[in-house]
């Protein structure tokens, strides 16, 4: 049987657990502003619809 480096395996096991850790901060960043970014395209488009609407009634 062969012996186990627990050293070893803590320290990866360590790194592993940071780059899931940044992984997850970087998807919650990438859904924050992909909110942003839609609500910005919907507020403009509304605008724009609010506008056009204006400008036909009279």
């Amino acid at each position: 049987m062969a012996r186990a480096n627990n050293g070893y395996i803590l320290e990866l096991g360590a790194v592993m657990m940071a780059i899931a850790l940044l992984q997850i901060e970087c998807a919650v960043f990438a859904v924050y502003f992909a909110a942003k970014t839609a609500m910005g395209v919907w507020f403009a488009g509304s605008a724009a619809l609010v506008r056009e609407r204006r400008s036909a009634a009279g």
